[in-house]
């Protein structure tokens, strides 16, 4: 295969064949390990290294990606494009359905290295001999011209002989709702452990046993479907900055979209880690907070 384009200078590496028929047109390497994947039966169409997003193409991606650091494969099937975008943290797949076209499953080839693939709430995780996580794909969602959302994305694992897919499967109802605006971007991301100093995750009151820390996307608020919807962060600090220095300190963090919601921002007392918080064990936080509201910078920042 001929892999004619990949990132610069990440923690992790990342190649792309120049033609998406091939089995693993998208290869990933970090720690030693090897992850490679490929669409099912798609079309032979060629990478293209993007310039930018136009708002015509999707309003959603067009403000929210980095066309620079974009390789596109146009029509894989019919009215159907595959975007990946580097990042610091991993490589973000888009799955942009221009027009109503049908189908709503889609087969993904993968091939390891070293590693094992399993399915852990809702999102596949790529372990090695030892159980430790490496690579991860997010619980994917779906958002369409209108910014409305559906998380009825599921992953399954296929193994037939040894070999290996990943299942997505999209709601029929969402994708045929007379209300839909087109193009519709399904948006999983093939992340890597321990690319950032930043612990994160989110409860829900729905379901208060579940653990959401290999989620990308932090979710807070109310809603018919998680109920009550929490998010905790935290950093890894310097321990010898002299206290006398500091003199303010802000967060900063990019919306998914345009909307200005109102956050409130409390400072966690008790302890956690972000792979075992749910609903009932969260810590205990303070009674005062921040509150401010979210506004549209360029970027969505």
């Amino acid at each position: 295969m001929d892999y004619i384009y990949k990132n610069a200078s990440n923690s992790y590496t990342v190649r792309f064949s120049n033609n998406a028929a091939d089995n693993y047109f998208v290869i990933m390497e970090y720690q030693g390990k090897t992850l490679a994947f490929g669409l099912k039966d798609s079309n032979a169409t060629n990478a293209v290294k993007l310039e930018k997003i136009d708002s015509v193409d999707s309003k959603i991606l067009s403000n929210t990606v980095d066309a620079q650091s974009c390789i596109a494969y146009k029509d894989v099937y019919q009215d159907i494009d595959l975007i990946y975008e580097s990042k610091t943290y991993g490589l973000k797949e888009y799955i942009v359905l221009k027009r109503p076209t049908g189908k709503n499953e889609f087969y993904f080839n993968i091939k390891m290295d070293g590693l094992k693939v399993k399915e852990e709430n809702g999102s596949i995780v790529f372990v090695d001999k030892d159980d430790n996580a490496i690579f991860y794909i997010e619980q994917p969602f779906a958002i369409d011209n209108n910014e409305v959302i559906t998380e009825d994305v599921k992953y399954t694992i296929v193994e037939s002989n040894g070999a290996y897919q990943i299942k997505s499967t999209i709601d029929k109802a969402y994708l045929t709702d007379a209300s839909r605006a087109y193009p519709i971007v399904i948006d999983p991301s093939v992340m890597i452990t321990g690319a950032l100093t930043t612990y994160d995750s989110y409860v829900s009151s729905k379901y208060p046993d579940t653990n959401y820390y290999l989620n990308y996307y932090l979710r807070t608020g109310r809603d018919s479907d998680y109920y009550i919807r929490r998010t905790y962060i935290k950093f890894d600090l310097p321990t010898n900055i002299p206290a006398e220095y500091v003199t303010s300190a802000y967060l900063r963090m990019e919306k998914y979209s345009g909307a200005t919601p109102s956050i409130k921002a409390y400072r966690v007392t008790g302890y956690w880690e972000s792979s075992t918080i749910t609903w009932n064990n969260q810590p205990s936080y303070t009674t005062t907070y921040a509150s401010p509201t979210a506004y549209n910078d360029s970027g969505n920042w």
